[in-house]
């Protein structure tokens, strides 16, 4: 999956439209265990592995959804925020109905080739 949009933030650097591999910081779990995961305030985390770039932008909250197409994680939607505990369970459900209607979509396109 080699989608990205960036809706909301101009300029965003190259480096912020690179995949990551499986277990490779955040985004690497969030394939790797298939959970969605929310973090409230990013720049108040010392142990995680927040990309530069962001930091850099001043994003506060991240939150990161799996995409799963015949159970196999196929990516992921990641979104940031510029404001800290922006994210919560009942917003980023429609991140997850998304997630699932992708993987669906994605599923049913491998079954016809």
């Amino acid at each position: 999956m080699d989608i990205v949009h960036q809706a909301g933030i101009k300029n965003l650097p190259d480096t912020a439209t690179k995949g990551y591999a499986f277990g490779e910081g955040i985004p690497g779990w969030v394939m790797e265990n298939r959970n969605t995961v929310i973090l409230p305030d990013i720049s108040q985390e010392q142990y995680l592995q927040v990309d530069n770039w962001a930091k850099a932008m001043d994003l506060r909250s991240y939150a990161a959804v799996p995409v799963l197409a015949r159970g196999q994680t196929i990516g992921i939607i990641a979104l940031y925020s510029l404001v800290p505990n922006y994210f919560q369970d009942s917003n980023v459900l429609i991140v997850q109905i998304a997630a699932q209607l992708y993987g669906l979509t994605h599923a049913s396109l491998l079954g016809q080739e």
